[in-house]
């Protein structure tokens, strides 16, 4: 009875090529996971930076937040 036997090299490569795949995989999801957290996360909390009151001839002016104004 004569056994089938795969040569060493097809053996090599077939094993070469499930750890490729399984590395794939793996990275994958490492980066399906950092989109979902991605998504999951509260946008920054917005600050604002206001000066200090001045004065310009003798007029001062009190810089404050304002929620309307657009640049």
């Amino acid at each position: 009875m004569q056994r089938n036997k795969m040569p060493g090299w097809m053996v090599v490569l077939f094993a070469l090529a499930l750890v490729v795949a399984g590395c794939a995989e793996t990275e994958l999801i490492i980066h399906s996971a950092k989109r979902v957290i991605t998504a999951v996360e509260e946008p920054p909390e917005i600050k604002y930076k206001v000066g200090n009151p001045y004065q310009i001839q003798g007029v001062w002016y009190y810089p404050h937040e304002d929620y309307q104004y657009e640049e």
